[in-house]
């Protein structure tokens, strides 16, 4: 499944996390959450530390993300990244 998805996505136009924070109005740390699950990102560690990890976003996957921040509740609340989920949380 992962060689299917590099294979489509290798030569696509790629986007860093600052380049679609731009693009959306949206901030960097909010672009990182959305695009840090998706099966199709690319990341690349610099070093032992979590901070230092570099995304390279194919123009698909930014496509697919950014249907779900337009239609959320045209798919499942479960298929959702945390931050574009259409119900608010019950608090006690």
């Amino acid at each position: 499944m992962v060689t299917l998805v590099a294979d489509k996505t290798t030569f696509e136009k790629h986007y860093r996390i600052s380049d679609l924070a731009r693009l959306w109005g949206l901030g960097r740390e909010t672009v990182r959450k959305l695009v840090k699950d998706d099966p199709g990102v690319v990341k690349i560690r610099m070093g032992r530390r979590k901070a230092h990890t570099i995304y390279s976003i194919p123009e698909s996957a930014a496509q697919r993300i950014h249907t779900l921040l337009l239609n959320p509740q045209v798919h499942e609340p479960k298929s959702l990244p945390a931050l574009v989920s259409p119900y608010r949380p019950i608090r006690p």
